[in-house]
């Protein structure tokens, strides 16, 4: 029996970060799949939280992963702003200053990134041109949220970066701690950007 595209797509992503530890010299603390979280009745569950040291730095990742938009977009960014805003405010999770970085340059104080993920078949490409404009709105001023569109077949992934609104189709990658990653393909660009 093959595994669910969900699963599988969840776990290339701790395969990744497995194997980066290994290659980059960072610890990981925690790799925990379907991590629930409770603030005051709010409820709700984080496909994947990774809880990790990289150079020498405390660092919280959160991934929701789509790999068929099941909902609308509307609800989609609701349920990924729900974990954003409650996920460190379960007392059974880290506090938020655990990852406080005062060494940051930029806007955000925290090492906290947030990735929601989306495989990479028509549906979801479609569903990412249709509501473009949705998803533009995901920005924060403490927690970096970040699209990402995830090609299982060739282990490649592409950026849309939310936190600027300025360059949201396609994000420049250049600050992003993987070489591998890369602008989309030219022609998924033209695709989504001509919406």
């Amino acid at each position: 029996m093959s595994q669910h595209p969900h699963d599988k797509l969840v776990s290339q992503i701790i395969d990744e970060y497995k194997n980066k530890s290994s290659s980059d010299f960072s610890e990981i603390h925690k790799l925990e799949t379907e991590a629930h979280y409770n603030y005051y009745g709010s409820r709700g569950v984080a496909d994947l939280f990774v809880d990790r040291t990289f150079s020498g730095v405390r660092q919280a990742k959160l991934f929701e992963v789509k790999t068929a938009p099941s909902d609308t977009a509307s609800e989609i960014i609701r349920q990924f702003k729900r974990m954003n805003s409650n996920f460190f405010r379960d007392e059974q999770r880290p506090n938020k200053n655990k990852y406080y970085n005062s060494r940051r340059t930029d806007e955000f104080d925290y090492e906290i990134i947030s990735f929601l993920v989306f495989s990479m078949n028509d549906e979801n490409i479609r569903h990412l041109k249709e509501n473009r404009s949705l998803y533009q709105n995901l920005g924060s001023s403490d927690i970096r949220r970040n699209i990402m569109i995830f090609d299982e077949q060739e282990q490649q992934r592409w950026w849309l970066s939310s936190h600027d609104e300025h360059n949201f189709w396609p994000a420049d990658c250049s600050h992003y701690e993987s070489n591998e990653v890369s602008h989309l393909p030219r022609q998924l660009q033209e695709e989504i950007v001509d919406a």
